[in-house]
């Protein structure tokens, strides 16, 4: 997933924000709203809060760019403010003081193209969303972050507040499940997905 940015890229953008690049910061939000935007729709049933929450970080950003010179984990950091105002908001709205249970299934905004579309047709593009969509919460929010977004499983861990073991065994479900999901998908529709694709598409989730 080379069209991801790349965490230096992130901290060299954060440098120049400190300084009051507005240049820097549009490139900044340009890389990374849509990302964040996805994270807190998974969190939130509300997808306008989503995003209320997620410009209201952009905002915090630039107006306390002072600050974020102290940032050692800027992709980490970014992910873990979002993930708390998600909380705060759920607290205040709808469980107060309940916990959220990522292995509850419940509606979420459908997921956007991955840069997965570049390697796969149409087609597996299209049964990879129906599948990463069918996974326990827990299990999608970790798979999306590390294969979409790019996290290392030890930062998911500390993102999630869960063991780093608990990280890889979810995500090892979560790739045999989906590699499962497809396969018995190519076997039906041989005709119409390339097996090459189809090879090329199961070895890109593992790598």
């Amino acid at each position: 997933m080379n069209s991801q940015p790349h965490s230096s890229h992130l901290s060299t953008l954060f440098e120049k924000i400190n300084q009051g690049d507005k240049q820097a910061f549009n490139e900044f939000y340009s890389c990374y709203a849509l990302r964040l935007l996805n994270f807190a729709k998974q969190m939130l049933a509300d997808a306008d809060t989503a995003e209320e929450i997620v410009s209201d970080l952009f905002v915090q950003i630039w107006t306390k760019r002072a600050l974020i010179r102290e940032i050692q984990k800027p992709q980490l950091y970014l992910y873990k403010s979002l993930k708390n105002a998600c909380l705060n908001e759920i607290r205040k709205n709808v469980y107060a003081s309940q916990t959220i249970d990522y292995e509850l299934e419940e509606h979420t905004a459908a997921q956007t193209p991955s840069p997965l579309d570049a390697l796969i047709d149409k087609e597996l593009h299209a049964i990879l969303t129906e599948a990463v969509n069918s996974l326990p919460m827990q299990r999608k929010v970790i798979f999306t972050l590390i294969r979409e977004d790019g996290l290392k499983q030890k930062e998911v861990a500390e993102l999630l507040d869960i063991s780093l073991r608990t990280v890889e065994n979810q995500l090892y479900r979560a790739v045999k499940y989906l590699s499962n999901y497809i396969e018995v998908y190519w076997k039906k529709e041989q005709s119409i997905i390339n097996k090459s694709n189809f090879k090329r598409f199961l070895l890109s989730l593992f790598w």
